[in-house]
């Protein structure tokens, strides 16, 4: 077993990892095979045979550990899994069994890194044979996950195989991909295509790629939502509008914090936020034309080197004028004298001594080592004695000085986005931050819903207020369909049906209309009266709805449920979109009684499955019982479950509905019976369900005497 976040071989039976500490999964918590759309890297040493073969085993193994211990960093920090470790080479997956956003980015740049560190090392370890170097494969696509020979965690499917092959045709220190990978890429880095490729066990060529690299200035994924306008969201922006004038009012600072889904618009809105800031009239009270509050804008990076203080060496760029890569960028000596001519500026203004610590934000800025932190393992060594140490506050105190200086001279308003991506250190160190400002500060904190249970360290901050961006509704849902048809518009039947299915969230809007015209099931209306006018083939919002960047989203959201919710989800999701009473308790029935579970446990650990599904918005409540929310979600939580995995909940959901009507449940209890599904109901239920486990069965070949097969006569009796 190795550790699902960063990828370390676990101690066996240990419970968590040795080396970052995450929990490891038992396997019985880990599916036996799930699908998923994963990234899979291989990273091969050229020549490694004829370059060791004179060489001293030792030195063979010393070269080759610290090579492997290269790649896998690299892996781990940008949050891979290391599936395993060959000889010469490293195979990993982004994507499983944790899902992101953005792991064909994160592979990509894993890549990258790959190289710079296998180079680095070979510099200071080359020495005998022909010159070694690196191969880089990746591919992306769909494979099957989970526990193979009840062992040891992997992926496996064409994907893998095709970007193995990908590293085998790799030039030496170059990095080569599908034409997925690199079209998933493409807003982040710059690609050379390759003639088709023949590679080994392929019947046809292979479109490849060769990496560049990463674009000075990474956009956006290209799409209908960098072009929309800006609707909606009047009360909101009131009511930070309304903080701001109380902080400047009251000369003190104050938290907001904002919490979405993804997709909903929480960058977006923390532009217009920010566009509105810096133009409030101080004096007047209100917002005008001409500048006002000041606005430091920071993110959160999900990965990454010098990730844990990212956001508040962010801050202290912004505010000193430096790019990003201030490291690499602008000197030491320049970026020193512009943080002390700020000081001196900021202690002329205030008439008090210099509260900028010069030394220390340079360190964070990446100009220098950070002190060790009291408390910090020292080593055993005469120097490290005389060594200084400093509080583990001392860095998110000093930033804490430089913005209430700032906020001295000018009200601040400090927005730090995508806050979920951080970790628990940066959370600690930002809520220190937070703590100990003074003076008119706005600090408007956006993330996921799930940042709110995580980020307990906020706690520490006063009177932080916690609020929602709400979906879309309405009229503000329907503009921005307008919108993204060009000004053009749908039959209210079909505008409802299409804003119903994206519930309001405007990245899933503009994803569903984009696939929709390319598949041509979203057109524009032909006719002598049809100027301006759309139309929407029937049946086309029936199923398969996901795009590539969405089923991406989607996938993440689950993986980010707790494990029984995320199995409760995909029980749901074989149901149907609408999921009646009794249903997800037969599913469990089965589940726990192979578990051997009692059936009191089962039942309360599918209640609080349930409601946290019901806090999610994910599932809702309806007379009949549960149903999704957008048939989206139930597509995207389908499409992670194995088919054989499927054509037996189907089986048993059949075998459910077919009980006589008397029969009770062990888990059901007297009170829902069984087969209670309205009689008009009952027959379509189980046909449809028969009929689907048969498929499934076919499609993966299940041996005759299969659940998924004996649910056959249940099926031709329901139809009958």
């Amino acid at each position: 077993m190795t550790c699902p976040v960063c990828g370390t071989v676990a101690v066996p039976g240990a419970r968590f990892c040795h080396n970052c500490g995450a929990a490891l999964p038992a396997a019985a918590t880990l599916p036996a095979a799930e699908r998923r759309v994963v990234t899979v890297l291989f990273g091969d040493l050229s020549d490694f045979t004829s370059w060791s073969e004179d060489l001293d085993p030792e030195r063979v193994g010393a070269v080759t550990d610290r090579v492997l211990a290269a790649l896998a960093g690299a892996v781990k920090t940008f949050g891979g899994h290391v599936d395993k470790l060959t000889g010469d080479g490293i195979m990993a997956v982004f994507g499983a069994p944790v899902a992101h956003e953005d792991d064909a980015e994160r592979a990509v740049r894993a890549a990258l890194s790959m190289q710079r560190a296998v180079r680095r090392v070979l510099d200071d370890e080359r020495g005998g044979g022909a010159p070694l170097g690196l191969r880089v494969g990746l591919n992306t696509g769909d494979v099957v996950a989970g526990i193979q020979a009840a062992i040891e965690y992997t992926v496996i499917g064409d994907t893998v195989n095709t970007a193995a092959r990908l590293a085998d045709a790799a030039a030496i220190g170059a990095v080569y991909a599908g034409a997925t990978t690199s079209a998933a890429t493409r807003h982040v880095a710059s690609w050379r295509h390759l003639r088709p490729l023949r590679l080994k066990g392929k019947r046809e060529p292979v479109e490849a790629y060769e990496l560049l690299g990463l674009l000075d200035a990474p956009g956006t994924r290209s799409g209908l939502g960098d072009e929309a306008p800006f609707v909606g969201r009047d009360a909101e922006i009131g009511r930070v509008a309304g903080r701001l004038a109380e902080v400047i009012d009251q000369d003190e600072p104050r938290v907001l914090v904002m919490t979405a889904e993804a997709g909903i618009g929480k960058s977006r809105f923390a532009a217009e936020v920010e566009r509105f800031a810096a133009g409030y009239d101080v004096g007047a009270g209100r917002f005008a034309s001409h500048t006002g509050a000041r606005v430091l804008s920071v993110r959160c990076a999900a990965f990454g080197e010098r990730r844990r203080l990212g956001p508040l060496a962010d801050l202290v760029r912004t505010t000193v004028g430096l790019p990003r890569d201030a490291a690499t960028a602008v000197t030491r000596t320049v970026v020193e004298e512009r943080l002390r001519r700020l000081g001196q500026r900021l202690t002329r203004h205030r008439g008090e001594p210099p509260t900028v610590a010069v030394d220390l934000l340079m360190a964070l800025m990446g100009y220098g080592d950070m002190p060790p932190e009291i408390g910090a393992p020292t080593p055993a060594n005469d120097w490290a004695q005389e060594t200084p140490t400093v509080d583990a506050d001392a860095v998110p105190t000093a930033v804490a000085d430089l913005l209430t200086a700032l906020a001295a001279e000018t009200p601040l308003l400090v927005v730090v986005d995508d806050l979920h991506d951080a970790t628990p250190e940066t959370v600690d160190a930002l809520g220190v931050t937070l703590s100990r400002l003074a003076g008119p500060v706005l600090v408007l904190l956006l993330g996921r819903p799930e940042l709110v249970r995580t980020a307990g360290a906020l706690t520490r901050v006063a009177d932080a207020e916690v609020h929602a961006l709400p979906p879309l509704r309405g009229a503000d849902a329907a503009r921005l369909l307008t919108a993204y048809l060009g000004g053009g518009r749908l039959p209210q039947s079909d505008a409802d049906r299409l804003l119903a299915t994206a519930q309001g969230n405007p990245f899933y809007l503009a994803e569903l209309v984009t696939l929709l015209r390319e598949r041509g099931a979203l057109t524009p209306a032909v006719g002598a009266n049809s100027a301006g006018t759309w139309r929407l083939v029937p049946g086309s919002l029936g199923s398969r709805l996901l795009s590539r960047d969405l089923a991406a989203v989607l996938a993440a959201r689950i993986d980010a449920l707790p494990p029984d919710a995320r199995s409760v989800l995909r029980d749901a999701a074989v149901i149907g979109d609408s999921v009646p009473a009794g249903t997800l308790e037969a599913l469990r029935e089965r589940r726990g009684g192979r578990d051997g579970r009692p059936t009191a446990v089962i039942a309360v650990e599918l209640e609080r499955a349930v409601d946290e599904l019901l806090q999610r918005r994910m599932l809702h409540r309806v007379r009949e019982g549960y149903a999704f929310t957008t048939p989206l979600m139930r597509e995207a939580a389908y499409a992670g479950i194995g088919k054989a995995d499927l054509a037996e909940r189907h089986a048993a959901l059949a075998q459910w509905a077919a009980r006589p009507a008397g029969e009770s449940s062990a888990v059901l209890g007297a009170t829902v019976a069984p087969g209670g599904l309205p009689a008009a109901e009952r027959d379509a239920f189980i046909a449809d369900h028969v009929e689907r486990a048969v498929s499934l069965a076919d499609a993966v070949g299940l041996r005759p005497d299969s659940v998924a097969r004996a649910v056959a006569p249940l099926g031709v009796a329901a139809l009958g």
